[in-house]
């Protein structure tokens, strides 16, 4: 349903489009572009309506561009020059209103817009990065109105699976489309009204979903993956807007616009209030910040004078941000995660870019690659892992602690923002040590992780006996938590010349809990000062495969009391079974007295 607003818009659109394609040589365009914080600057297509605008992921210098009435450009340099990448796109007359990139593969690329169809629905699959498309619309058919729903309104795809997509379609009561095998086919959904304006994704929960309708019913949401959809507002009922934007660090919070201005929801869309602002034309360019809590821009599309607006509070109040920025329609907004600090804007006069205040965020530390078993004293021990930093041209520099009380300068090694941090340290004292990792970069900001952690031990030291009772409280077996009762334990462990791995035997007894651990063997024992720890592997009741994490102190040695801490796991699952000290690190000190018997660390 359109109203008369939207049909004098739709003849500007095609007297504009009419005019370009007497005049204009499609041949392709250059204009390099250093947006200044504050100011627009002119991209490129200057002579082209730009309808939708895409920007790799992976690589921010590579941008799309879809235009009325002259298909899809493309960037490989950031905007410097652009060229037409139409083949296999049999018809371009009306505009591309989407471009998606597959966020795991950049050469894997989907279009759509409203009358670029084949006769059957405007969906478009690129493997080769827009070098050649094809049409991706099996299973969109005829719902018994003269033929398949034609028009994409709009498309994503799940930033958590991208074989999945969603695509909303007008033109013949169109719906929402749900794709599961990355555009192969299709599968419409239910409980919506027809031709759907706009669908949009949970950043926090893929199972949630947004969608617009103005066929009475307004906004409406998915709760299972897009499958079923229930009508939760009548805000924008039987209006023909296509803006609808979700906050990136808060999905609870929406905004979308009608013909008085743009509103927010901050309860997953079932209210919605007016925010401050004259914004009375904003038709499709509404995006929220991807790195900038609290940011949302907006574009005009039409009136007497077009502007840029944004807003830094929520929506309590907009900024006009025109400066540079000529006086046409704004089709479109966009801020990329892989290059933050620029929002694009297509418009009726092509591409420009805006300086945004740069936003500048953590590097992200992966995991570690560290040595498997014990590490005997006084030999190099290799630890590394990955980091990534979503600010792709930042470099970084890395400090190691290794939990000796001594740090060292790590290796990096990167490219793009995301790269390796290694190092290397000798321990010279048996222990059990928490390695930390500090990636910092080069504006300062930096990120922290640990590694528990790595084990040294000294095979010519030490022994320890341990011999008694502690009472076991609520809560320590995982598997019965009101078992309270005795534990009968008795453990002995030592290295012998020239092995690896130490010996002995070790029995716990907990019968209420009706868990009779026995020893087969042991994979490491340490020894530092009056504390040991010591780890094994052996059987619950006879059967089974457990491991079995000792750590004891001699309080002979320290003028206190013997102390004890015992932790059993399933082998198989890594999943804690019994636990004296539940949900701490296990290099904290033990705090178990053990009574009727005694703790030795030799």
């Amino acid at each position: 349903m359109l109203s008369l607003r939207h049909i004098l818009n739709l003849h500007k659109i095609f007297l504009i489009a009419l005019t370009l394609i007497f005049f204009h040589i499609l041949a392709p365009q250059s204009n390099a572009f250093q947006p200044s914080v504050g100011s627009w600057a002119f991209v490129g297509l200057n002579n082209y309506i730009i309808h939708s605008i895409a920007v790799d992921p992976n690589s921010p210098n590579i941008l799309y561009a879809g235009t009325h009435s002259f298909g899809i450009f493309k960037s490989t340099d950031g905007g410097g020059s652009w060229n037409a990448i139409n083949n296999g796109i049999t018809n371009h007359a009306g505009y591309f209103t989407e471009i998606v990139v597959d966020p795991t593969n950049s050469n894997i690329v989907y279009a759509g817009g409203v009358g670029v169809d084949d006769g059957n629905t405007g969906i478009l699959k690129s493997t080769d990065g827009g070098a050649s498309w094809v049409y991706a619309h099996n299973g969109i058919t005829d719902v018994g109105f003269g033929g398949p729903p034609a028009d994409v309104n709009s498309m994503i795809i799940d930033p958590n699976n991208p074989t999945i997509l969603y695509v909303a379609i007008g033109n013949r009561c169109g719906a929402v489309y749900k794709s599961t095998d990355s555009a192969a086919t299709w599968s419409r959904t239910s409980g919506l009204a027809c031709d759907p304006t706009v669908i949009r994704i949970d950043p926090f929960n893929s199972n949630v979903l947004y969608t617009r309708t103005g066929w009475g019913q307004g906004i409406n949401n998915s709760v299972d993956g897009g499958l079923n959809w229930s009508n939760i507002s009548s805000f924008g009922a039987n209006s023909g807007f296509f803006a609808l934007a979700i906050d990136p660090f808060g999905s609870n919070n929406l905004y979308a616009n009608d013909n008085t201005g743009v509103y927010k929801s901050t309860d997953s869309g079932l209210s919605w209030s007016l925010s401050s602002g004259a914004l009375n034309n904003v038709y499709k360019a509404l995006v929220g910040d991807p790195v900038r809590p609290n940011t949302v821009y907006a574009g005009e599309d039409a009136g007497i004078e077009t502007s840029a607006y944004m807003t830094t509070n929520g929506g309590s109040t907009w900024t006009n941000i025109t400066n540079g920025l000529p006086d046409v329609g704004v089709k479109r907004l966009l801020v990329s995660a892989s290059d933050p600090n620029i929002l694009y804007a297509g418009t009726e006069a092509g591409i420009y870019a805006y300086g945004l205040v740069p936003n500048n965020q953590s590097p992200v530390i992966g995991t570690f690659t560290v040595p498997t078993n014990p590490v005997i004293i006084d030999s190099n021990v290799n630890i590394s892992t990955t980091f990534s930093d979503p600010n792709i041209n930042d470099t970084h520099t890395a400090v190691w602690n290794w939990g000796d009380n001594t740090t060292s300068t790590g290796t990096v090694t990167e490219s793009n923002g995301s790269g390796t941090a290694s190092g290397v340290h000798t321990y010279t004292t048996a222990g059990v040590y928490t390695v930390g990792l500090t990636v910092i970069d080069n504006h300062n900001t930096s990120a922290n992780a640990t590694y528990e952690y790595v084990v040294v031990y000294d095979p010519s030291a030490g022994f320890l006996t341990v011999g008694g009772q502690y009472d076991s409280q609520a809560g320590w077996d995982i598997q019965n938590p009101s078992a309270v009762g005795k534990v009968i334990l008795g453990i002995s462990a030592k290295y012998i010349q020239n092995n690896t791995a130490p010996t002995g035997n070790a029995k716990v007894n907990f019968k209420v809990g009706d868990i009779n651990f026995t020893a087969n063997s042991y994979q490491w024992l340490v020894v530092n000062s009056s504390k040991a720890y010591l780890m094994g592997s052996g059987t619950i009741n006879g059967s089974g495969n457990y491991t079995i994490f000792v750590s004891a102190i001699d309080g002979s040695q320290t003028g206190g009391q013997n102390l004890i801490r015992v932790q059993l796991k399933d082998s198989s699952t890594q999943s804690i079974i019994y636990d004296t000290q539940p949900g701490q690190s296990e290099i904290v000190d033990p705090t178990t007295p053990v009574i009727n018997g005694s703790v030795k660390v030799h």
